[in-house]
């Protein structure tokens, strides 16, 4: 009986000794199934379409960051939403074949707007860029070589860092050639990039202007330097300006001086950052009134000649006019390996009250 009993305590044993062997390799199984598999550990038969694909990868994200840079920080522009006579503005200008999104703008029915990418928007467009993109990377090359080459769906995280972009990518890519075989589930590569540089510095100077109005402060400057505001002619008959040359003139010294702001070797047109430009062009879409007028005619008239008026001993022409003026600035951010930042602000315009 006691040596009954010993049989079964030893088929026992070994039922639970088996039971754990197959635990234990369960177990081996799942971790081994979710360790990343590397560089180093992809056969150095498979290591060539293995680094082209990386390849590929580094490449479709440093293209969405280039579109993130040329696009204010958009890859998918938001809406378009058009003009209209009273506010010929759309929420887009249109850069040297570029569609960039204004940061601030007056919709068509005279609202005021803003549409800032967050950083977190910046990465989500860039993942899903980076997503769709990658699935398109050619490897065809390599199956004519004999490679054998499976993948499956992708989806990507992209984190914006100092100096550098990190890209996450989960997408099974299978590669077989003969007797090889290696199957990857997740990618990472790391690009130098100034993003988050250029995007902080951009940041910074969208609320230097909406806190100090630098901008208005250079075109009421502009302004009285390049259209008759204030003043008295000494004469005894009316002065006469045609308001479409004054606004031409106008327009031509707002252009010529945007420019000039942080470019220009003089302390008035110094800016607090030192790669940043300014631009401005007479072709974009502006917006510019004035009162008193009488349709293209801006007319004073003249004191001292009317009846009564004649103790003077002499006539003169006081004038005043009033200007609303609305132009697009866009904001240029250079890095020293020649990286940019394109921000695009509509100037909210000189208001009656301001002058």
């Amino acid at each position: 009986m006691l040596k009954d009993g010993g049989n079964k305590s030893g088929q026992t044993t070994i039922f639970i000794i088996v039971g754990l062997i197959i635990v234990a390799a369960a177990v081996i199984f799942f971790a081994v199934k979710n360790t990343t598999i590397t560089s180093n550990d992809v056969p150095s038969s498979l290591q060539s379409p293995h680094s082209a694909f990386l390849s590929c990868l580094e490449t479709e994200t440093l293209t969405g960051i280039k579109l993130l840079e040329s696009q204010g920080g958009y890859i998918d522009l938001p809406p378009f939403e058009p003009g209209s006579l009273y506010s010929p503005f759309s929420s887009q200008l249109n850069f040297a074949g570029i569609n960039i999104p204004y940061w601030y703008y007056v919709s068509g029915n005279n609202i005021q707007k803003e549409q800032i990418p967050s950083a977190s928007d910046m990465e989500e467009q860039l993942a899903n860029f980076v997503s769709e993109r990658i699935i398109s990377c050619s490897l065809d090359s390599f199956r004519e070589d004999g490679f054998d080459i499976e993948t499956g769906n992708s989806k990507a995280r992209t984190f914006i860092k100092e100096g550098k972009v990190e890209v996450e990518l989960n997408m099974d890519l299978l590669l077989t050639k003969g007797e090889d075989s290696v199957s990857i589930e997740s990618h990472k590569v790391v690009v130098d990039s100034d993003l988050k540089s250029l995007y902080d510095s951009a940041i910074n100077i969208y609320e230097k202007e909406q806190d100090e109005l630098f901008l208005e402060k250079y075109a009421q400057d502009f302004l009285w330097n390049y259209a008759p505001v204030d003043g008295v002619e000494i004469k005894c008959s009316p002065v006469f300006w045609n308001a479409e040359e004054v606004f031409d003139e106008l327009q031509s010294g707002i252009e010529a001086n945007t420019l000039a702001i942080n470019v220009v070797n003089d302390k008035y047109f110094q800016f607090d950052e030192a790669n940043v430009r300014f631009l401005n062009s007479k072709t974009w879409p502006s917006k510019i009134e004035v009162n008193p007028s009488e349709g293209p005619l801006m007319m004073a008239q003249p004191v001292g000649n009317q009846p009564g008026m004649g103790i003077l001993g002499f006539c003169y022409v006081p004038y005043h006019f009033v200007y609303d003026v609305y132009y697009p600035v866009l904001v240029r951010l250079v890095m020293k390996n020649f990286s940019s930042f394109l921000l695009l602000l509509l100037f909210k315009g000189i208001s009656p009250e301001s002058l």
